[in-house]
């Protein structure tokens, strides 16, 4: 079975979720995925001979070399934001297994790189102002997909619900984001400079247009699949970002979406680049609005959150996660709005966010006043954040805190190296367990180029297509 525009419209069914992380290495990327089958042996199928590189995991994700050789990890479909959140950890974990054997079998230690990172900026070198040790502004390099059929349908109430999801996408990054050492500063987004709310072209775009989002279609199915989001080093922190997302959503399907929270494109664009900075006093810019009084971005998101646990209260089928979500972003806010700019008022929330443990670690080494691109020992600490494979002790710490948040022990993550999710993962790998399984889609398995079985809906409940 499947859920329908109408079904989203009129109750609250079950959403699948997904996400794709991208991971640069040193070593090219389609060296890194032939290492699968020595590291996962029979849990790793190759499904495709191309450049790509196209594997299967027994856990129904997908792993590939994408534009410029990195490493991509897509999830399997997943039933919820937890569920979500610990495959992408897993994901993780195989991807960092394979650089290691890639290196080991170069011989040469210097192979042994791997970086998860969202965005980049220019930073000057030290021999020469004018040069740049690092220019990617518009890496979008970790995406969220949900099932959200009333959302990507081209309808007549398509742009309007497109521009209320704008507007809460535009600030979630003060609680979401992964933090990075920028020009200017601090800010807790690495995204500001990759997305562009005011494109003039179509909301759903193509990819790599830095649209804030898109849809695809597969088979018929299509998902919304939303770029401006960091990659979190905390599965605490993507489940929540799934989930209050997801409940959003469920906002607008339904018209409950509070019209005062709306941005237009440029106010959500303003938003995205400055309401994410760290000032001398904390976060605290003002969003100004043409209607309405201005507003920090805690306080969107915080009366965002609460319009959402508004909206659960009268329809009590909403998932218990996305409530819970709602709750924790309410109580991230007031956190936030404490800090003031000080290391000391950092601790409010430095044991659950990305871009706070990582400032934490920076005002090791220099005040807030020193954090910048000019300040190569802050820039140090910013990428260490999300370098792998060097030890940490900091991050282990906090993603072994997140796990602990979560209510769940490290020995989830690994199983789901080797389980997929009772969605459409689990058919597809079962169906991929054969050799003479050579081709797929997320929805279609077959042999050579003739595909025999089809499953068009996510959940996996489908009548079977031969």
């Amino acid at each position: 079975m499947t859920y329908s525009i109408r079904d989203f419209e009129n109750d609250t069914p079950p959403r699948i979720f997904g996400t794709e992380t991208e991971y640069t290495t040193r070593i090219d990327g389609r060296l890194v995925v032939l290492e699968l089958p020595y590291l996962l042996g029979t849990h790793a199928t190759r499904i495709t001979t191309d450049e790509k590189g196209f594997w299967l995991t027994t856990n129904g994700a997908l792993i590939y070399v994408d534009y410029g050789g990195v490493v991509e990890y897509a999830t399997p479909e997943c039933s919820s934001p937890l569920e979500a959140a610990i495959h992408e950890k897993a994901g993780e974990h195989i991807i960092r297994g394979a650089v290691e054997v890639a290196a080991n079998h170069t011989r040469d230690e210097s192979n042994l790189f791997l970086h998860r990172r969202t965005g980049m900026v220019a930073v000057p070198s030290n021999s020469s102002p004018n040069e740049q040790a690092l220019s990617i502004p518009t890496s979008t390099a970790n995406h969220e997909n949900y099932f959200a059929p009333a959302i990507t349908d081209q309808g007549d109430n398509n742009h309007h619900r497109l521009h209320q999801l704008r507007g809460y996408l535009s600030t979630r990054g003060v609680w979401a984001g992964s933090g990075i050492v920028d020009t200017d500063g601090f800010h807790t987004t690495q995204k500001k400079d990759a997305i562009k709310f005011t494109s003039p072209k179509q909301d759903f775009v193509t990819h790599g247009d830095k649209a804030p989002f898109y849809h695809k279609l597969d088979n018929g199915t299509s998902r919304l699949e939303i770029r401006l989001g960091d990659g979190n080093m905390s599965p605490w922190v993507t489940t929540q970002k799934l989930g209050l997302t997801s409940l959003v959503l469920r906002m607008i399907e339904h018209g409950r979406f509070p019209d005062s929270l709306v941005f237009s494109k440029a106010t959500a664009q303003n938003a995205f680049v400055n309401a994410t900075h760290v000032g001398d006093y904390g976060i605290r810019y003002e969003i100004e609005r043409r209607q309405s009084p201005s507003i920090t971005a805690t306080e969107h998101q915080r009366r965002i959150a609460i319009a959402a646990l508004d909206f659960a209260n009268h329809h009590p089928s909403v998932p218990q996660q996305e409530v819970q979500a709602a709750e924790n972003v309410i109580a991230l806010c007031d956190d936030i709005d404490l800090f003031d700019g000080t290391r000391a008022s950092l601790g409010f929330v430095a044991d659950r966010l990305d871009w706070a443990a990582k400032l934490d670690g920076i005002f090791a080494v220099s005040t807030l006043a020193d954090v910048h691109t000019g300040n190569l020992d802050a820039v140090r600490r910013d990428l260490m954040w999300e370098t792998l494979h060097l030890p940490n002790r900091r991050r282990v710490r906090f993603e072994k805190h997140a796990l602990h948040l979560l209510g769940i022990e490290a020995d989830a993550v690994d199983r789901a190296m080797t389980t997929a999710p009772e969605t459409r993962a689990r058919w597809r790998a079962q169906m991929l367990s054969g050799d003479d399984s050579t081709a797929i889609t997320w929805s279609k398995v077959g042999i050579g180029s003739k595909y025999i079985k089809s499953m068009p809906s996510p959940y996996g409940r489908d009548r079977i297509i031969t």
